[in-house]
């Protein structure tokens, strides 16, 4: 396994980005960064949330195992996006059908943070983003 990366990494994500200043700077340092393999599995189908996923670069797919063992991409997740809402909106598992994986696809890095320091987060408290300019 790769070393976490330090403070010297640049956040990408835009979700991460447009948090209030104060959101930020709680989350920063409980993230834990990372590079994605090519198909690594993050999250099986029904497993308990334990992370938050922040991609930086690089895609996560959500995948369904169809039954006669073909798969299909039902959603792409970049550095737009996270995997996990579930977990700000109060959810503890996920759950879909047919059964689905999330996957790095391609490579790339991404930060991850614990459920429990996320919902303590002043990103979770409404409005969790900050106002744009006028």
């Amino acid at each position: 396994m790769e070393p976490q990366l330090k403070g010297d990494f640049d956040i990408r994500n835009l979700v991460l980005l447009s948090l209030r200043p104060e959101a930020r700077a709680y989350l920063q340092p409980r993230l834990i960064t990372r590079r994605l393999s090519l198909g690594q599995v993050l999250y099986e189908d029904n497993a308990p949330f334990t992370h938050a996923i922040f991609p930086h670069d690089g895609v996560v797919s959500m995948h369904a195992d169809m039954q006669d063992a073909r798969g299909v991409e039902k959603a792409a997740i970049g550095y737009e996006g996270f995997v996990g809402i579930a977990l700000v909106m109060g959810g503890t598992r996920r759950s879909a059908s047919p059964a689905s994986s999330s996957r790095a696809m391609p490579p790339g890095f991404r930060s991850k943070i614990s459920t429990k320091p996320l919902r303590a987060s002043p990103a979770c408290a409404t409005p969790c983003c900050a106002t744009p300019n006028a």
